[in-house]
């Protein structure tokens, strides 16, 4: 079935229904992107950032507890150690909820792998810490500062390059998360704007087709018309069966004597 055979009303429904075709593949095509992109930034907001902000939340409590060790190991009043021990037992609680709340949104073997180094330091330092609250109990200085300042040297770095890798590694995390929101995003743009070239295009060439479809009869029963003017009758007449064109066609075609196709 040609163009000639549809009414004016129905070809242009047509285009226009191809066009509309094309902007909502456009939509379509434009929101599952952003829905992907969305998924990325909530996969960020919501599971990625938290983690760092535990991390860090860790790691200000270690620095709090090693502060606390050093200012009971220079501090040579045997009344201040009550006030030291209060203040270490209240930062072992709140890093006990900390611990247990990374604990549970660990999901991956890397993050367990790295996890399970920093409690077994962290076991260690907590055994130098009791051990040296029992040596300033007993008023030995020299041995507690050996303890704090030479023998959990060791153990304190550890912990803290292990806290660090956790903390990298979520970074790294966000970091790819961010590059594959950008490759989408790149991506979308350049499928939009082929998209938008197409549906422009698109329009285009439906309109020539449209116009070429009404005009083109039109064209030749004026043709055929002025053939008849010039007094010759010699020349066919292609006659449409379409209601369109048959009241412009069917004169001339009267007017040469054309059979009707």
């Amino acid at each position: 079935m040609s163009l000639r055979s549809l009414s004016i009303a129905r070809r242009a429904g047509l285009g226009f229904a191809l066009i509309a075709l094309l902007v909502a593949l456009l939509g379509f095509f434009a929101l599952s992107n952003m829905a992907s992109i969305r998924a990325s930034a909530v996969q960020v907001e919501s599971g990625l950032v938290p983690k760092i902000r535990l991390v860090a939340d860790i790691r200000e409590i270690m620095l709090r507890i090693r502060t606390i060790s050093l200012r009971m190991a220079l501090d040579p009043n045997p009344a201040s150690l009550p006030q030291y021990r209060s203040q270490m037992d209240t930062r072992s609680q709140d890093l006990t909820k900390r611990l247990a709340d990374l604990d549970a949104v660990i999901d991956t073997p890397e993050v367990r792998a790295l996890y399970d180094q920093f409690q077994g330091s962290l076991r260690q330092y907590q055994q130098g810490l009791a051990q040296s609250f029992v040596l300033a109990d007993k008023q030995q200085s020299a041995e507690l500062n050996k303890l704090l300042l030479v023998d959990m040297k060791t153990v304190v770095d550890g912990s803290g390059a292990q806290l660090n890798a956790l903390a990298d590694y979520y970074n790294a995390q966000v970091n790819r998360q961010g590059q594959t929101a950008e490759l989408q995003y790149s991506q979308s743009r350049t499928m939009v704007f082929g998209f938008v070239i197409l549906a422009g295009l698109s329009t285009v060439a439906l309109a020539w087709l449209l116009t070429r479809s009404i005009v083109g009869p039109l064209g030749q029963a004026m043709r055929a018309a002025e053939n008849v003017a010039r007094g010759d009758l010699t020349q066919s007449v292609e006659v449409m069966r379409s209601p369109v064109y048959s009241w412009r066609c069917n004169p001339c075609r009267a007017a040469c004597a054309v059979p009707c196709n």
